[in-house]
């Protein structure tokens, strides 16, 4: 339920929406998974690992576009791998987090507000 509010905030308010998985990374909206039962918080070496593939993939689609602006609908477990690894990138990004200290039902509440 959360993962589906997050989903329909983001398609609503922006033009280019991705999906971070835990075990993909970086995921286009038509893409076609399996199923899974993997999260991120269980491994810092995997974590940081995934943060920097998901960055890599960030910056080679859009880095010489110039500055961005990066909003992410996800929890801390998932946006700080992403914001350690675009530090290793010469780019101008902001890295926006709407949510951020918010609890899931603080989250859960915000998001029901968003698609009034």
């Amino acid at each position: 339920q959360l993962f589906k509010a997050q989903f329909e905030v983001a398609v609503a308010r922006h033009p280019l929406v991705y999906i971070l998985s835990a075990k993909y990374g970086l995921v286009e909206l038509d893409a076609v998974l399996d199923w899974y039962d993997q999260e991120l918080g269980k491994s810092k070496k995997y974590d940081e690992a995934w943060g920097f593939n998901v960055a890599c993939h960030l910056a080679a689609r859009h880095l010489r576009r110039g500055p961005a602006r990066l909003t992410f609908y996800a929890g801390k477990k998932y946006v700080e791998p992403v914001r350690a690894g675009l530090k290793e990138f010469d780019w101008n990004v902001t890295v926006v987090e709407p949510m951020k200290g918010l609890e899931i039902g603080e989250r859960k509440h915000w998001l029901k507000e968003q698609l009034r």
